[in-house]
């Protein structure tokens, strides 16, 4: 996504469509993956099948999940999309712990 600047005022102009759908995509992506963790730690919890540990685990891959998308619907900057990549890589190899 790149954003340029004007020289009249400074202002930054809004990516078109067309740079925002991979943007969106992440969005879909995490929002799935957020939904799955928080249902299986609601559901493990409600039937007793997790020990605290997997609570743990689950609970901090919810919160690192729900931090993600936060970040993407308010990217801080283009220096940090790398971090978010990072992030987003680390997440889906811890959920492979869980299943």
């Amino acid at each position: 996504m790149t954003l340029a600047v004007t020289e009249s005022n400074g202002a930054k102009e809004k990516p078109n469509d067309e740079e925002r759908v991979p943007e969106k995509e992440l969005l879909v992506n995490i929002r799935r993956l957020t939904t799955i963790v928080l249902d299986k730690l609601e559901q493990g919890c409600k039937d007793g099948t997790l020990d605290q540990a997997q609570i743990r685990l689950l609970g901090s891959i919810g919160m690192r999940a729900l931090g993600l998308w936060q970040e993407t619907l308010n990217p801080p900057s283009r220096r940090s999309s790398r971090r978010l990549e990072e992030a987003a890589a680390q997440i889906a190899v811890d959920t492979a712990y869980v299943t």
